[in-house]
């Protein structure tokens, strides 16, 4: 890891109080920093990473115009009663600490995207993954609601 990142994702792990592991810590770093262009929500970035069945997806965030949302039961309370009207974004991550990619890497992320994307989805998905899923497919069963009609 650039030594740069490295500092500021130890202040980061301070200033958060994150206690994982290096890589867990970075995935937070990472996750925060996306959350934090979407939105000013009061989100712990431990609530950004987990444990368990990873398909090469390190997060997923999904934003009903400004707010983070995180369950299904939030996207039905923030759709209720709106009209066609709601900007809903969909952002998928995969940290890397490394200063290089490979082919591959992209190849696993962009596999892993479609398959969530999926109805049913056919990889192992830890709690955090199952959660996120059901909580897209809420929205994608409000897709009414949606401004343009979809996210």
């Amino acid at each position: 890891m650039h030594r740069v990142i490295a500092g500021q994702m130890n202040a980061f792990a301070d200033q958060f109080e994150v206690v994982e592991v290096e890589s867990k810590t970075f995935e937070a770093f990472v996750n925060y920093i996306v959350l934090r262009q979407m939105t000013a929500d009061n989100v712990s970035p431990n609530d950004l990473v987990y444990d368990g069945d990873d398909p090469g997806l390190d997060g997923v965030m999904i934003f009903l115009d400004d707010q983070y949302v995180s369950s299904p039961e939030e996207i039905a309370l923030i759709l209720e009663g709106r009209k066609r009207d709601v900007t809903a974004s969909v952002i998928f991550t995969q940290s890397k600490s490394g200063e290089a990619w490979s082919k591959h890497e992209i190849a696993t992320f962009k596999t892993a995207v479609e398959d969530f994307l999926e109805e049913s989805p056919n990889f192992p998905m830890s709690d955090y993954l199952k959660n996120a899923h059901a909580t897209l497919n809420t929205l994608i069963s409000n897709v009414g609601k949606l401004s343009g009609g979809r996210p």
